[in-house]
């Protein structure tokens, strides 16, 4: 996949990143969302990520493919940039 690509689905993340924190705040009062990878799936989603990787996933199965790469990356790689590691690990487990 073209390192373009990879930048392309990083700033899409960091984008998210962002909006959540907004949502965090605005919407949830600051409370934690205990759901934040329905909320980002969905949000990634319609922001076509699926266009950028060439795939047809839905908001949950996304949702639990970022669990399990959040969860990967706190035990392997913590001191990584979230953005930078769920790129990589998104383009090599679908792309």
């Amino acid at each position: 996949m073209p390192q373009s690509i990879l930048n392309q689905i990083t700033d899409l993340l960091k984008r998210a990143k962002t909006e959540h924190g907004e949502y965090e705040k605005s919407v949830l009062n600051g409370v934690y969302d205990q759901e934040w990878d329905l909320w980002y799936a969905s949000w990634l989603i319609e922001h076509g990520v699926n266009d950028l990787l060439n795939a047809d996933m839905t908001s949950p199965e996304l949702a639990d493919l970022l669990t399990g790469i959040n969860d990967q990356h706190q035990q392997t790689d913590p001191q990584k940039d979230w953005a930078d590691y769920t790129a990589e690990q998104l383009v090599e487990t679908v792309a």
